[in-house]
């Protein structure tokens, strides 16, 4: 893997799911391979990421701009590994990690120009890479549907799960969101239509009542989810919460909700079993493929069958001691080290 080199602009963004897979995987890929096995190349307002390995600047654009223009010529010599959905168009040698196809599966909520770049561009870049990456079967398949792409040319290469492990949990969160000693039900709001928040209101109301707090971590504030459409009085939101928070959370929740219409992964819920909290999900796109028999589901447009689902979970202690035990059991299937080798391995073919 000595002429491999990792577009960086990752680094200049914020962490959601694809950047977390590009800092994860890359990390995991110098703790295998050694830290000179490759280099990083990066936009200027990127930020480091591991001490030990190799990151430099090149350029002076940002963005798509240095993306597409100047991260070519500066790799034109090398292969290509980038993480996030995105690509040079002009690298002829290059492997990208395609995430999904949601621009074209589930396109509301997306503006029209960032719908009208990746449109352009996905379906380009996994035609002319000479491997492409995803995260799941499902996704593998809405490439080859939604993009052209050659089935055989696709590599599945899986989120992990265990970089929670190194999170400390934050002894004072459930004090602090005023959740001690009350069962409560978690969700990891999102405005995004994909994350159909309005199922997991509607489940809240169900169980008005009933003592269980329905909470919901990140995705704004209160005042935020009331000028989408999104308010209720049944639903508490917590707003921003740390790393740490979040995992006190999980670990003390009663249940995990995720009725989401579309991911091509899905990292929170694994992240949840990991915790040693029970499941609930939606049936659809990758999920029943990722969480396996150690989730309950549901329609996500149907909210009477998750309230059904939420009922078995909460009425019985012994079928979340069940979920928890096959929950930490699945998520420990998915580890950052196991997939940095299944790309080393692709990537090793490729020479």
């Amino acid at each position: 893997m000595s002429s491999l080199v990792v577009n960086g602009r990752f680094l200049s963004q914020g962490v959601t799911g694809v950047q977390r897979y590009a800092t994860e995987l890359v990390s995991a890929l110098s703790r295998r391979n050694g830290a000179d096995s490759f280099h990083v190349l990066t936009p200027a307002n990127a930020h480091p990421l591991v001490p030990s390995l190799e990151t430099r600047q090149v350029g002076i654009l940002n963005g798509h701009l240095w993306e597409q223009l100047e991260l070519p010529r500066f790799s034109r010599k090398e292969l290509l590994l980038s993480l996030c959905n995105t690509g040079p168009l002009y690298h002829s040698n290059q492997v990208p990690a395609v995430h999904d196809a949601a621009v074209f599966a589930a396109a509301a909520g997306f503006s029209g120009p960032f719908l009208a770049w990746y449109r352009y561009l996905l379906p380009r870049l996994c035609r002319r890479a000479r491997l492409v990456l995803t995260v799941s079967e499902f996704s593998k398949g809405e490439l080859v549907r939604y993009c052209g792409a050659d089935p055989r040319k696709i590599e599945v290469v899986p989120n992990g799960t265990d970089h929670i492990d190194r999170i400390v949990s934050d002894p004072g969160a459930l004090e602090k969101f005023r959740l001690c000693g009350r069962p409560f039900v978690l969700g990891v709001g999102s405005l995004h239509p994909n994350k159909n928040f309005k199922i997991f209101m509607e489940v809240a109301e169900a169980f008005a009542g009933k003592g269980v707090a329905f909470v919901v971590a990140g995705g704004g504030n209160s005042q935020v989810f009331a000028q989408s459409g999104h308010a209720s009085d049944h639903v508490r939101f917590l707003g921003y919460v740390t790393d740490s928070e979040l995992k006190a959370l999980y670990s003390a929740a009663t249940c995990f909700l995720f009725p989401s219409l579309y991911e091509g992964f899905g990292i929170p819920p694994l992240e949840a079993m990991r915790c040693g909290c029970p499941v609930l999900a939606s049936s659809a796109a990758s999920l029943p493929e990722v969480c396996g028999d150690a989730a309950l589901y549901a329609s996500p447009h149907s909210a009477a069958e998750f309230t059904r689902q939420m009922s078995r979970v909460l009425e019985s202690e012994a079928l979340r001691e069940e979920m928890t035990l096959k929950g930490k059991e699945k998520a420990d299937h998915f580890r950052w080290d196991e997939s940095a080798a299944r790309l080393a391995s692709s990537v090793a073919r490729l020479s």
